[in-house]
């Protein structure tokens, strides 16, 4: 990085004001056997993985990093007899509540069903995947929302993330939304990413049309999240947001120890040493921050 004096005096003033991303989120392992066919697993090219202690040793310096505050963790779905991603749940919670960090975990039904919901209990926040690949015409298993509250018993706020496609968009409707969103805490609309969609943009536009009567109470407009990627081609989000988030928001680690902003983008560095987080990334951190992005590359609408 230049030194101050070498800059323009905006430059300086950019760099004097920013802290760096909020949210660390770690891909601690690709082991899964769920096939999605949009996954980021699939998507992605990675190196060997890195034992569990990087991911460990790693959230130690998220806490002397600036700005971070908050560790996001995927957590995949093991083997028959396997226990990979449930080790990395154990261990990566501990080591973020001994650090002082709070922890989120986006994860799968059956993980909750099966490990039980107290596994997430220092789980500040945890998302459940839903989409057609898991859930055919969204038919949920009947015990799913009972699952949702005993996690909610457990202390995390619960979130459903929806993976949008063609055929979720036809069965989303307003009565089964309105139904999951008093059940569960909250319900993010995503779009898949490095994969080409089955669906148009206006087709995605029709359904926000649709579904508009929920944005408009006031109860239910922050329970209904629409993907932070979409949200710069979208009025009114637009409006509050011009351009992505991707360099403002979180850092992704991934398997391998790549790390990028957006976990779709072409890694910046690779960690060989996880005291290397900090400079790596304040130094990447405000270069990116001064690239403005206002339309995802990795959204592909189907042309009809």
């Amino acid at each position: 990085m230049p030194d101050m004096s070498e800059q323009t005096e905006p430059q300086a003033q950019i760099e004097a004001t920013l802290d760096g991303p909020r949210v660390l989120t770690l891909y601690p392992t690709t082991c899964c056997i769920v096939e999605c066919a949009p996954c980021y697993l699939k998507s992605l090219e990675y190196g060997r993985e890195k034992p569990l202690q990087f991911f460990e040793e790693l959230i130690g310096e998220a806490a002397r990093t600036e700005g971070i505050r908050r560790i996001h963790l995927s957590i995949n779905v093991d083997p028959p007899g396997g226990d990979t991603n449930r080790r990395a749940l154990n261990v990566l919670s501990q080591a973020a509540r001994a650090a002082g960090l709070t922890m989120s975990a986006m994860t799968n039904y059956e993980n909750v069903r099966d490990w039980g919901a107290r596994e997430f209990a220092m789980c500040q926040h945890v998302s459940l995947s839903v989409d057609e690949y898991k859930f055919p015409r969204l038919r949920l298993p009947r015990d799913f929302f009972e699952q949702v509250t005993r996690l909610q018993a457990e202390g995390p706020v619960v979130s459903l993330n929806l993976l949008l496609s063609h055929r979720l968009l036809v069965h989303l409707t307003l009565p089964r939304l309105r139904r999951w969103l008093g059940l569960a805490d909250q319900v993010n609309l995503l779009i898949p990413k490095h994969y080409t969609l089955d669906f148009s943009r206006q087709e995605l536009l029709d359904l926000f049309e649709r579904l508009a009567p929920l944005w408009e109470e006031p109860d239910r407009f922050f329970h209904l999240q629409v993907d932070s990627c979409i949200k710069p081609q979208v009025f009114p989000w637009n409006q509050l947001y011009p351009s992505c988030e991707w360099a403002d928001e979180q850092i992704n680690i991934l398997p391998d120890g790549q790390a990028c902003f957006c976990a779709m983008d072409k890694p910046f560095a690779t960690l060989q040493d996880p005291k290397e987080l900090p400079d790596v990334v304040q130094a990447a951190y405000v270069e990116q921050h001064q690239e403005g992005r206002s339309v995802c590359p990795f959204i592909e609408f189907a042309d009809r």
